[in-house]
């Protein structure tokens, strides 16, 4: 009869393997369930969604530890041993040893380290997608700017899909959420998108209905891209649609972006509009473009005509209008003269001055109202060769009680420039069969037929 302890022995290199096997079953196996149900349940309340990460519980850590040791300090020091001892005939022995302290070392370093998400929650409200971070600050992304969401695997290549500032897409993964939740955060955003208001969830859970959603959600998503399409192709309603969104824009902000186009800082621009409107990027970049950045005078012929106020007095005021004679880039007025048979006198400015185009807009619009101190009869003029560009026209309001102002036509609309402050009002648009001299004449009380 054998001894016990060969018996126990005996019994143990069968129990042991398939204890093993047993462990590593529910170790996935509970991998599999916390990867598919919320640890926690997510808040959904009316006008705001959170969502939490699912956390690895004490019982999964423990069965996660005994995999791995059995994997890095059992089976493969066995197999390098072997392979060892076989190969080039070394110490089985002392080579899957240190094959085994090796694993230890790292199950260790594993096992230490709090199996806990790095992302607190993720919030969706009516603005923004918020995934707020430990110990690190948050990152937004505003709702208006969501396109849809990327869904290759369950688990790992699930992403979002946002409009990037660069004209690419950017991608915004969520890690630790389960992807029942992933899809919701997906869902929550395109309802935003589409409703202006969060969806409910009250029956989420119910069978076969988050098939259906994902075909629903699909669906909106390819109606919305036709949508935004056709109102891109339709000049007239896409004129009136950034329009819209310009006259629901705040004068602090509107000021904010005009002043970063003053300055020639058009992306900057952009992307505050973006922040600021919420829009997508082709809308923000035609919003600053066609909207809210001045027109470059160096592709104009530019005048300012003045009534009763010769040509001596012009000189003058244009002498003590330092910045003209003292400016690197030389001399702005390039002349000085009359309109034939009447009583107005003009400047003209440089069309090949090396100043910037925003710099010279602002020298325009300085000397239009610098010249008010010798005439109060007098109006700015520029027009271009090129068919596509409208013509600027301008005139001094002093009576402004926002400051030193300039009223006019620009960009086919009607516009109040405070110079101080660059701020801009836009008014309606200007009327197809616009006529910019019988407007000049109006202003100035005089016909100025053959002048412009």
């Amino acid at each position: 009869m054998n001894p016990t302890w060969y018996v126990l022995a005996q019994s143990a290199l069968y129990l042991l393997p398939m204890a093993y096997i047993a462990i590593v079953i529910i170790t996935f196996s509970m991998w599999a369930i916390q990867g598919n149900h919320p640890y926690k349940p997510a808040e959904l309340d009316n006008d705001k969604h959170v969502y939490y990460p699912y956390r690895h519980t004490l019982k999964f850590r423990f069965f996660l530890t005994i995999t791995l040791l059995g994997l890095l300090c059992g089976l493969i020091p066995l197999f390098i041993g072997l392979m060892a001892k076989t190969l080039f005939e070394l110490n089985p022995w002392i080579v899957g040893g240190s094959v085994a302290v090796i694993g230890l070392v790292i199950v260790i370093a594993a096992i230490s380290r709090p199996l806990k998400p790095q992302i607190e929650c993720i919030i969706v409200d009516a603005t923004y997608l918020t995934i707020r971070r430990r110990e690190k600050e948050d990152e937004r992304y505003r709702s208006s700017t969501y396109k849809h969401y990327i869904r290759q695997t369950q688990h790992q290549s699930f992403r979002l899909v946002f409009d990037g500032y660069d004209e690419k897409d950017e991608e915004v993964y969520l890690p630790w959420l389960c992807p029942r939740e992933r899809v919701m955060v997906a869902e929550d955003l395109g309802c935003l998108r589409k409703n202006g208001v969060l969806p409910t969830w009250k029956n989420y859970y119910k069978p076969g209905q988050q098939q259906q959603r994902q075909a629903q959600a699909q669906a909106s998503v390819q109606q919305f891209a036709a949508e935004q399409e056709a109102l891109v192709n339709d000049p007239v309603k896409y004129d009136a649609h950034l329009r819209g969104i310009l006259s629901s824009m705040s004068i602090t902000d509107r000021n904010v972006v005009i002043g970063l186009t003053s300055k020639g800082e058009n992306l900057l621009a952009i992307k505050e509009c973006r922040e600021r409107t919420g829009v997508g990027l082709k809308y923000a970049k035609d919003l600053v473009e066609n909207y809210m950045t001045f027109p470059d005078l160096r592709k104009y012929k530019t005048r300012i005509y003045m009534r009763d106020l010769t040509i001596p007095e012009i000189e003058n005021l244009l002498r003590e209008y330092g910045e003209l004679y003292t400016d690197e880039t030389g001399p702005i007025i390039t002349k000085t003269d009359n309109v034939s048979g009447t009583f107005w006198n003009y400047i003209e400015f440089s069309q090949k001055t090396g100043r910037a185009s925003n710099a010279l807009f602002w020298d325009y619009l300085n000397i239009l109202l610098w010249m008010t101190q010798g005439t109060k009869c007098l109006f700015g003029y520029a027009v271009s060769d090129k068919k596509n560009l409208m013509p600027v026209i301008s005139f001094p309001k002093a009576d402004d009680p926002l400051g030193e102002t300039c009223v006019g036509v620009m960009y086919k609309s009607y516009f109040n420039f405070v110079v101080p402050d660059h701020t801009v009002t836009w008014g309606n648009n200007v009327a197809t069969d616009f006529d910019p001299e019988e407007y000049i004449s109006s202003v100035v009380d005089e016909d100025v037929s053959g002048i412009v």
